[in-house]
């Protein structure tokens, strides 16, 4: 049947229709901070909103891929979950994301697993929560190369399962080819 989701896109809420046919229109983008006293670079995929299935409405995740260039040109990633809504999800410390990647399934560490819940915030009536997980550059070009990806975000009182788009995928690659093949 028809569900509507809320998606965020250049800072509008817009609704969108039939999920499972209808594309999401903003695409993402790399942003790159460098520091040259310290000499690092931090390329994120910024703003990759997936779709999340069966959504109560009001909320929205981002997946976002952030590679990390060392002066030694060692290069280190991470996935970077964000949850906007309405009611907290309060993503567990145990298990709290499982990625199924065409039918093959991975559950990445978070960066600090000692944190009971995810970093939270609450702004007005509606919350944020970010997380940080270890990402190997083999899940990085899985994700990017992938037909199928589905994320399961474990709350505390409840899960989302949140969908790749082609456009998400897009995203991702852009990082894994025209920045990390680069440093191979």
């Amino acid at each position: 049947g028809l569900s509507s989701l809320l998606l965020y896109s250049c800072g509008k809420v817009k609704t969108v229709k039939n999920k499972m046919t209808q594309q999401i229109k903003s695409k993402s983008y790399i942003e790159t901070v460098s520091n040259e006293f310290d000499a690092y670079t931090i390329r994120e995929v910024q703003r990759n909103v997936v779709i999340i299935e069966n959504s109560e409405g009001g909320e929205f995740v981002e997946i976002n891929a952030r590679q990390f260039i060392s002066a030694a040109k060692e290069q280190s990633f991470n996935l970077i979950l964000v949850y906007r809504g309405e009611k907290p999800l309060q993503v567990k410390s145990k298990n709290p994301i499982i990625i199924v990647i065409d039918g093959e399934r991975f559950t990445p560490e978070k960066v600090n697993p000692k944190k009971r819940y995810s970093k939270q915030r609450k702004f007005r009536d509606r919350y944020q929560e970010e997380e940080t997980f270890r990402l190997d550059m083999d899940l990085l070009k899985k994700m990017s190369y992938a037909k199928k990806v589905r994320i399961k975000l474990r709350g505390k009182k409840r899960n989302l399962i949140c969908d790749f788009t082609e456009i998400n995928r897009e995203g991702f690659r852009e990082l894994y080819e025209k920045h990390v093949n680069d440093l191979l």
